[in-house]
């Protein structure tokens, strides 16, 4: 038998084998985030509200009702050398409790990726479209409202109809309202509050990107995806998009850069007079870029862990020229059927219970035409219900 030979310096397994990882949140998301850490070395602890969650299925370690209070988050932390993110919808008392106590740079560990104070910024609209300012990508006009009385003011100077969002919670749709001279005293429960307004635009398509950056400074870069909304939520998304991006990449790497920001993150444009307007940033892994788990080399649940452990990053490799992903959205309590033989490949969420609006899994499909593979996964999909 042949002897091999092994230099002295290499190592058989990764430098992070074995080290722990952290997970606020228990949904979808951090349990495609606890799959992807397996195959990284990563012990996986979930903190999330119910033993039944997503996550809690792919990982034995998890810990409930742990949001409560600061002792609770500290326990949570204390043995972990990373933690990371399912979403920005944190309880700002979490990632205030992060933040004051410096975990990311004062102590050895954990590493927490993205910095608190950043999902902090982020997850408020305002502070996120002033961030957006700060660097020069473009965004829509938008006004701070926290009384009534101003969006009174605000609607009898402007053009109607108007967007009214609310400052935090929102997604899917969800603390979204239509502002126009039929609806305006339907508003007045809202207040006081916190919310941002917009102009309603009639834009040609809506457009996602993401974009990774690691401890060091290294980039990866996701296609752009076109997404397709279906009462506020996103019903499937397609790639890559062939519009120009570089300007606008540019700009959000140089303010990555200079908030030193690590992991993935995640813009939803407009395109809008033959430009690309941000809507939202997402400071996480985002279900427009689920394509990635079949279509690339590797997914973005692989390269926002990468970035949070120093590894190197490089742009994922398409596998063909299209891709396609089509979410499951529940439109009833009758469970989703299993058909066989799908087209695409198909992944579940492992979650008991079907509710209206809910998200259930997705198809991912890739191959050599956009259209094919949009009408492959309207095709599947039926087969579901």
């Amino acid at each position: 038998m042949q002897k091999i030979s092994i230099p002295k310096n290499s190592r058989l397994v990764s430098p992070t084998f074995g080290k722990k990882l952290g997970l606020v949140g228990g949904g979808q998301l951090a349990r495609m985030l606890v799959i992807d850490a397996h195959s990284l070395g990563l012990e996986s602890h979930v903190l999330c509200h119910h033993k039944d969650e997503p996550a809690t299925r792919v990982t034995p370690f998890f810990s409930l009702d742990g949001m409560a209070s600061d002792k609770s988050i500290k326990n949570f932390v204390k043995d972990l050398d990373y933690l990371t993110f399912e979403s920005e919808l944190v309880p700002t008392a979490i990632l205030r409790w992060l933040d004051q106590n410096d975990l990311g740079s004062g102590r050895a560990r954990p590493f927490v990726f993205p910095r608190p104070s950043l999902m902090l910024q982020i997850q408020n609209r305002a502070s996120q479209k002033k961030l957006l300012e700060k660097f020069q990508i473009p965004t829509l006009p938008w006004l701070e409202i926290d009384k009534f009385e101003k969006l009174y003011e605000a609607a009898a100077i402007k053009d109607l109809p108007l967007i009214l969002k609310k400052s935090f919670g929102g997604y899917d749709g969800y603390g979204t309202y239509l502002v126009d001279s039929k609806k305006m005293e339907n508003l007045k429960s809202l207040f006081p509050g916190s919310f941002i307004l917009e102009p309603r635009i009639s834009f040609e398509r809506e457009l996602a990107l993401g974009i990774v950056r690691n401890t060091k400074g290294q980039f990866a870069q996701l296609p752009l995806v076109h997404t397709v909304q279906k009462d506020s939520k996103c019903d499937f998304a397609a790639g890559p998009i062939d519009f120009p991006v570089s300007g606008m990449v540019s700009k959000i790497k140089k303010m990555m850069n200079a908030v030193d920001y690590v992991g993935i993150l995640h813009f939803e444009f407009f395109l809008w007079q033959k430009k690309l307007w941000v809507n939202e940033l997402a400071p996480r892994v985002h279900n427009s870029s689920h394509f990635s788990m079949d279509a690339l080399s590797e997914s973005q649940f692989t390269l926002h862990l990468k970035a949070g452990l120093g590894h190197r990053l490089t742009n994922p490799r398409q596998k063909a020229p299209h891709f396609a992903m089509f979410n499951l959205i529940a439109q009833d309590h009758t469970p989703l059927k299993n058909p066989a033989q799908l087209a695409g490949r198909l992944h579940w969420y492992g979650k008991s219970e079907s509710r209206p609006g809910r998200k259930m899994g997705h198809i991912n499909y890739f191959g050599d035409s956009m259209a094919s593979l949009i009408q492959l996964g309207k095709t599947d999909r039926r087969r579901f219900f």
